[in-house]
This record gives C-alpha cells, sequence and structure tokens, in this order.
C-alpha cells in the first residue's frame, strides 16, 4: 500500500511532465513518446515479463527493450537486464568493460562503474541510470558534466546521451 501512495504521488507530482510536454527539440520529443513513453505491446514482453520479480523490474525491463531496439547496440556491458536488451536486439554481445560503450545499463550506487561507463562513451552512446532517487548528488553531477549532453530525470531511472552537437538540456518526464 505505501508503494502504491509512494508511485501515485510522483505521478502526481509530474503530472505536468507527461507526453512530453515543455520538450521543444523535435528529437526528444520523439524518443519521450516512441521509445520512454510507448504503450503498444512489443513482442517479448509475454515471456520476459514471466521472468520480472516485481513491477519495476517489468517496467524498467520493457524501457531497456524499447531502448535497444531503438539503438540496435552491438555491445553493451554485463547487467542484471540482459535478457530484455538481447530481446531488443539480437546481434547484442555482452562483456564485463567493452572498449566503446554503445548502450549501457548501471546502478547508480556502483559509482566506479558508473563512471567507468561514462568515460567510454561516444558521441552515439545511450546509458541507463538505475536508481537514481537513491543518490540525487551523483545524478545531478552526471547531468552537468560536460560528457551528457541530453538527461532524462525518469524517477525510477535515468538516461543519459553524448551527442556533442546537441545543446545540452536536462529533461524530467513522467514515466
Amino acid at each position: 500500500m505505501t508503494n502504491f501512495l509512494k508511485r501515485l504521488i510522483v505521478r502526481i507530482r509530474r503530472i505536468g511532465k507527461s507526453a512530453g510536454f515543455g520538450i521543444q527539440s523535435p528529437t526528444d520529443f520523439w524518443f519521450v513518446n516512441n521509445i520512454i513513453n510507448e504503450s503498444l505491446p512489443y513482442y517479448a514482453y509475454a515471456e520476459l515479463d514471466k521472468t520480472a520479480q516485481d513491477w519495476q523490474t517489468r517496467k524498467l525491463g520493457r524501457l531497456f527493450l524499447r531502448m535497444a531496439n531503438w539503438r540496435q547496440p552491438l555491445t553493451m556491458p554485463d547487467s542484471k537486464y540482459n535478457e530484455w536488451c538481447k530481446a531488443g536486439c539480437r546481434k547484442t554481445t555482452f562483456c564485463n568493460m567493452p572498449e566503446s560503450i554503445d548502450m549501457a545499463v548501471v546502478d547508480i550506487e556502483d559509482r566506479e562503474r558508473t563512471e567507468q561507463i561514462v568515460a567510454r562513451c561516444n558521441d552515439n552512446s545511450v546509458v541507463a541510470v538505475e536508481n537514481i532517487c537513491k543518490n540525487k548528488t551523483l545524478w545531478k553531477d552526471l547531468c552537468n558534466s560536460k560528457e551528457a549532453t541530453i538527461t532524462f530525470d525518469l524517477y525510477y531511472c535515468g538516461i543519459l546521451m553524448f551527442d556533442k552537437k546537441r545543446y545540452k538540456h536536462n529533461y524530467t518526464v513522467n514515466f
């Protein structure tokens, strides 16, 4: 019951950030509506939902599947969402720490690994950071770093993009 109330309060506080309201960039608006807040069923949801331990793992797993389907990463560092990402892009290979990061899912509580992954990112990299509400100072540092240009705060996780051709912008999205 407490978890339900917390989720409800978070959604109410972010109601003005729903459906891409306030996002002026067409690319970022498309990303929010077609990747982050996509509600149509994907081909692998039914099978992978059975492996999810709770609602949050299922919700984030679905998001990471959609991101992998969109980005089509060749290499990714290992994470607990490997199955979900592999369902989104079958050609993805996982290893401990690849030379170049196409896409990554990392927990913010593992600060050293997070910083290693961000250091290996290029202009096409996308990094999803879990549990940003548990370490807001590190999340703010990542948002304000010179490497990350576009950031999305989804409360349960954050997304960093590193395209140097774009202006720096931080978005808060109701997810």
